[in-house]
């Protein structure tokens, strides 16, 4: 509860077991008063063009004097005078590529100062300012038939021709992507991904996960009065045990790597605990590489604890080279050759056009759909990527790609701790605790005629009565800690 001049109470409601391990952290983070940093962009060019035109439209600008000026915001503090001069060039005559339309032309020199003086040009300006841009919704249509629905351009951005996706029940292919609209069939495969919205979860701060690794620590350190001294972890007892027969806790300093072996084939279980966007990119990145190793076909899934990669060949832990997968040379490179860079590139260039005023959205009369800055925006990427390959915009774009979808700096630290760190590989019989979530996460989506319920409680039981036969446990992990769970509660 929050009310202003009043104490904030925060109550922490579990959706599930291991969540509980989260709860820890986060109880922890805020006891030590550790505050998530914002981290703020460095050297957005789109917003310095907007500056800059608004500057011109009041008592102009000395380019001298406004470059110095820009450089005392923290942003653009390492901004370089070649930067800047682009820019400049950028408002001044759409840096050359532009320059025969009049109204990429917004500034001219009058003496020392830069002004705007095209009435027209101030006008729309003045009507286009601002650096806040949606999400825009994708149309799905079957082939060139009928609509199915829309989504969020961001899920759809990333994917390519050929991949599938669940949506209202269905797996469908995509076939192409063209002007907000994706096109689809029925697919063959009833595997791939599965339809999310942006704010249906929030990503793990690297406090958080910090935190989450050094829990894992005190557990594998196998300390029990520590454990009991935390409700959660008290709760959690029979699921931190049950982790430990069948496989492992990873310590501090290394990373936990479990093999499991099914009619699948090889599933692979790696635990960064780095939150669900960063072990996205881990996971394009690994088989990538994996694929490189030895050509075979790879599922993966993630969630924020871990990933899942199923190979549909048998691989062996001494066969996986991780120096060469780990290896920080080109990652950039190799993640992009897993993703759909194309079209992720052209929708942050679409919000880079808008904000640096080569877009205009807010006319008077005239006001454009999304569509049809979409269009607009794909026409001006193409003219630069062919003509002005240098184009700084063009970079930012791409720069914005891998930090919206996978937080560039935390992708390159986590791989260079799984680089660096040590590795706990353990051959395993059966999922642990730990991967049993991804399983279900990956498998749990495909097409069946039982509820998703039914499918979780069937493969639940069947993991329970694998443990108490292996193990002979005789009452379940997951039914311990609900109980122990429950007893916690009502203190």
């Amino acid at each position: 509860a929050h009310a202003p001049g009043k104490t904030s109470q925060l109550v922490f409601i579990p959706t599930h077991a291991l969540e509980l391990l989260e709860i820890v952290a986060a109880k922890q983070a805020v006891q030590n008063a550790e505050i998530e940093a914002r981290s703020p962009l460095r050297r957005p060019l789109d917003v310095l063009a907007q500056h800059l035109v608004s500057s011109a439209l009041s008592n102009g600008f000395i380019p001298d004097e406004i470059y110095e000026e820009v450089r005392t915001a923290y942003s653009y503090k390492e901004l370089t005078r070649e930067e800047f001069d682009w820019t400049l060039s950028f408002v001044r005559d759409g840096s050359g590529t532009l320059k025969a339309y009049p109204q990429y032309c917004k500034i001219v020199l009058q003496g020392d100062r830069y002004v705007v003086t095209d009435q027209m040009i101030a006008r729309r300006h003045r009507q286009n300012l601002g650096t806040i841009v949606s999400d825009a919704m994708m149309l799905i249509k079957l082939g060139r038939g009928k609509s199915l629905g829309s989504i969020e351009e961001s899920f759809i951005a990333k994917m390519k021709k050929g991949e599938s996706f669940l949506f209202g029940g269905r797996w469908l292919e995509v076939i192409a992507v063209r002007d907000l609209t994706a096109y689809v069939r029925i697919a063959k495969k009833t595997y791939g991904h599965v339809s999310v919205w942006a704010g249906t979860s929030l990503p793990w701060s690297p406090i958080l996960s910090a935190r989450l690794r050094e829990i894992c620590g005190v557990i594998a350190s196998e300390d029990r009065a520590v454990l009991e001294e935390s409700a959660e972890l008290s709760a959690l007892l029979p699921i931190i045990t049950a982790q430990e027969e069948i496989s492992a806790w990873p310590h501090v300093d290394e990373t936990l790597i479990e093999f499991v072996q099914s009619r699948e084939g090889t599933h692979i279980f790696l635990y960064p605990f780095d939150g669900k966007q960063t072990h996205e990119g881990l996971g394009l990145l690994l088989t990538t590489r994996l694929n490189r190793l030895k050509p075979m076909s790879c599922i993966v899934a993630v969630n924020d604890y871990g990933i899942e990669i199923v190979c549909s060949k048998t691989i062996a832990p001494s066969e996986m080279e991780w120096e060469t997968l780990l290896d920080l040379k080109n990652w950039k490179e190799d993640v992009e050759i897993g993703l759909n860079t194309g079209e992720l590139e052209k929708r942050a260039f679409r919000a880079l056009a808008r904000i640096a005023g080569l877009v205009l959205q807010n006319v008077p009369g005239a006001a454009k759909s999304t569509r049809q800055i979409q269009t607009s925006s794909s026409l001006l990427y193409d003219v630069f990527a062919r003509f002005d390959p240098s184009n700084l915009l063009l970079k930012q774009a791409r720069t914005e790609v891998l930090e919206n979808q996978f937080h560039q700096e935390r992708l390159e630290k986590s791989l260079t701790r799984l680089r660096d760190g040590r590795r706990q590989v353990k051959m395993l019989e059966m999922f642990s605790p730990l991967g049993f979530p991804l399983f279900l996460e990956r498998t749990s989506v495909k097409m069946s005629s039982e509820t998703a319920k039914d499918r979780i409680e069937q493969a639940k039981d069947e993991w329970q009565k694998a443990f108490q036969q292996k193990y002979g446990t005789k009452s379940s992990p997951s039914s311990d800690a609900k109980r122990s769970t429950g007893t916690k509660r009502k203190r």
